[in-house]
């Protein structure tokens, strides 16, 4: 690929980037650090991409292609490891949905970085990387198998991360996520046997453009303060549930109401508030099965949707809430203890329920289950049925 040929491929990918890094400042929360890690993601593709052409001025011989070559070059090494960091960071947040956990995770990839960036120095002395002739041609070093080691094992690290939760994440998410890490590999791969066919930075673009427009499409069914489903994706989902169910089939439904909400605003405050919602988001994320569908149902309610037919199966599920509910109380997350009421019942496919009489019908059961709890003597446990 000649010098214009990789000009023009990375201006449009550059462009391309602009539009995204755009759209989201002007149209999401720039304050929340998944943004902010996305941000990064976009800001430093878009570096690379510039220093991808500046390393393409290899073997022109003016007194200032020998700079660009090997500014682009250094850059290139410097760089792409902070790419993947901030990637693997914006993952792990997806997935565990607490930034203190994340924020945890900078600081030893932050000494990863450090010390990648200590070998990137070095190596301009010694060649270990790479070293450029009096020519200005590009010259693989001895050790040039190390910051590929290290991107393909980041790369790896991610992926394997992913795969392990993806019932955390969702299939479509996930999928989703997966785009990044499996788009560029396949540009490594052609960049490392063939090296005058740069596309990784290219891929990397393209990735980052097909996770924008998924983000765009999940945000219109996504609950901005949990990050699970919202309500308008609940009764969409429901809807097709009932039009296409077979009369031999049947699913599930249970509703979650957290109890005395108003009281934890009034004591500790809204945002306190948020916290216990996004809280119990994830830990009823982390106890469902991989084909059980959440959504946020209200204010302070959640619905499930469990695929099974079985009441016995119904009834374990409730019971590993309330076990996981039990272990959130532990917690240091929340300033005191939770707890929830449930109702929950089976769709019978030949009684032509619509959507809202289902529904409506575990609504009645949930509160009817609240007002017995209110009216019987405390319990030790929290989250009964």
């Amino acid at each position: 690929m000649g010098l214009t040929d990789n000009l023009m491929l990375n201006m449009y990918s550059i462009v391309l980037l602009l539009v995204v890094n755009v759209h989201t400042q002007n149209h999401h929360d720039t304050r929340q650090l998944q943004n902010v890690l996305f941000l990064w993601v976009s800001r430093l593709t878009i570096l690379l991409l510039v220093m991808d052409v500046l390393a393409r001025f290899d073997g022109l011989d003016t007194p200032l292609h020998p700079i660009f070559n090997q500014v682009g070059n250094f850059m290139l090494y410097l760089m792409g490891p902070a790419l993947i960091v901030c990637w693997f960071l914006y993952v792990h947040l997806q997935v565990t949905q607490r930034k203190k956990a994340t924020a945890r995770l900078m600081k030893p990839l932050g000494i990863l970085l450090a010390v990648n960036a200590l070998f990137c120095l070095v190596s301009l002395f010694f060649g270990w990387i790479y070293t450029i002739d009096d020519m200005n041609v590009y010259h693989r070093g001895p050790l040039f198998f190390i910051p590929v080691i290290l991107d393909f094992g980041l790369v790896f690290l991610i992926t394997a991360y992913m795969v392990a939760n993806r019932g955390k994440l969702g299939f479509h998410h996930f999928f989703n996520l997966m785009i990044f890490p499996l788009l560029p590999l396949f540009g490594m791969l052609i960049q490392l046997f063939f090296y005058h066919v740069p596309i990784i930075m290219n891929c990397v673009a393209l990735a980052i453009l097909i996770i924008f427009l998924n983000i765009q499409n999940q945000n219109i069914y996504t609950d901005h303060l949990t990050g699970i489903y919202n309500r308008k994706r609940l009764d969409k989902y429901m809807e097709d549930r009932v039009k296409n169910q077979g009369v031999q089939r049947s699913f599930g439904g249970i509703l979650i109401d957290v109890d005395d909400f108003k009281e934890i605003n009034d004591t500790y405050g809204h945002g306190h508030g948020d916290v216990v919602l996004r809280e119990i988001a994830q830990m009823l994320r982390s106890c469902l099965r991989n084909n059980d569908f959440i959504a946020r149902y209200g204010g302070d309610e959640f619905f499930i949707v469990v695929d099974t037919g079985s009441r016995r199966v119904l009834e374990e599920i409730i019971r590993r809430i309330q076990r996981c509910l039990e272990k959130l109380n532990t917690s240091e997350e929340l300033n005191r203890p939770v707890s929830l009421s449930m109702g929950y019942d089976l769709y019978n496919p030949r009684s032509g329920q619509s959507v809202e009489e289902f529904q409506k019908s575990i609504d009645t059961r949930m509160y009817d289950i609240k007002r017995r709890s209110k009216s019987a003597p405390p319990r030790r446990t929290h989250g009964g049925i």
